[in-house]
């Protein structure tokens, strides 16, 4: 099933995100990395939902740091009484958004790769 008439925006506070590593960690709000002061917020703007036979396939629009990118991805969710829980996690190339790269453009330090996990938990009103 295509569900393309989907809408829906999702807004992420950069200031929150996190690497496991302090060092990293403190590095990520400046202008460089995310940006922080000038992008306090990356959104992504869901466009479609395809159904497939055990998940779902969003495809929508990432922006991150004022730049903005086409991604599908895969879904689960996880439906009980009380509320739908939407699980993820997909990759993008931190050089498509200009994340690091002055710091460390030749991957030394961090590698291409930016692993993003998302859970996202719905209750009913």
């Amino acid at each position: 099933e295509d569900l393309s008439q989907t809408e829906a925006t999702l807004t992420f506070d950069l200031s929150d995100a996190k690497t496991g590593n302090t060092l990293y960690d403190g590095t990520l709000p400046s202008a460089d990395w995310f940006d922080v002061k000038s992008h306090p917020n990356a959104q992504f703007k869901l466009l479609s939902i395809k159904t497939l036979e055990d998940h779902y396939k969003a495809h929508g629009e990432l922006m991150i740091k004022g730049i903005t990118k086409p991604i599908d991805f895969n879904f689960t969710l996880v439906e009980d009484s009380s509320s739908i829980t939407l699980k993820t996690s997909f990759i993008i190339n931190r050089l498509d958004y200009n994340i690091g790269l002055n710091s460390d453009p030749n991957f030394e330090w961090v590698g291409s790769d930016i692993i993003i996990n998302i859970t996202l938990v719905a209750h009913p009103i």
